[in-house]
């Protein structure tokens, strides 16, 4: 478990991974019509996750449903909400993926290692700050734990934000109905499985 966890800590803090910082523009805050909202399109981005894995939102948005999830590693209601999340990102393996957007610091960043290696994080991590247009147009509410649901339709489904005992059944219900939203209208390429990152 000790090799796994600074295996797990090396990730999450992106030692070897450059890119993990956003181009200038990834910055700036996004405009009115970038935000999530009820039922609005999922605005489009481009990240690199903490272990260099470009994610590109034109390979998920109107394709496959995906979950985006806000944390830090000092927030208690992230300490309770992480677990959920994994168990959630699991049971829907292999059908909708599940991105983590770190939001902690340059300060509090040197803890994010244990976070992930206490909670055993799997997901695919993003450094927020460095994204800061993604991050904001996608948790307009600056609030954390943020859970945001996006339909294979390419609209918002569902946001959760904080934690209740309620939360898994909750998200792993509507990113299952998210995965099968927009199926009547679905063409050759959104029956594909989605993305592995």
């Amino acid at each position: 478990m000790e090799l796994r966890a600074a295996l797990s800590a090396r990730r999450a803090l992106g030692e070897s991974c450059r890119d993990a910082i956003g181009p200038e523009d990834a910055l700036q805050a996004p405009a009115d019509d970038e935000l999530i909202g009820p039922d609005a399109p999922a605005p489009p981005f481009e990240v690199t996750t903490t272990d260099c894995q470009r994610i590109d939102s034109s390979q998920l948005i109107g394709r496959s449903a995906f979950v985006v999830v806000f944390f830090s590693s000092w927030c208690g209601v992230c300490d309770r909400k992480m677990p959920v999340i994994e168990a959630a990102a699991r049971a829907l393996a292999g059908r909708v993926p599940f991105i983590g957007v770190v939001l902690d610091s340059d300060e509090t960043w040197p803890a994010v290692g244990d976070f992930v290696a206490r909670h055993d994080v799997t997901l695919p991590l993003v450094r927020g700050p460095a994204y800061r247009r993604f991050s904001l147009s996608y948790n307009p509410f600056g609030s954390i734990p943020v859970v945001v649901i996006v339909g294979r339709d390419g609209n918002v489904l569902d946001a959760q934000v904080g934690y209740s005992a309620f939360d898994y059944n909750r998200l792993v219900a509507m990113a299952d109905l998210a995965s099968r939203r927009g199926s009547d209208h679905a063409d050759a390429t959104s029956t594909a499985s989605p993305p592995r990152f």
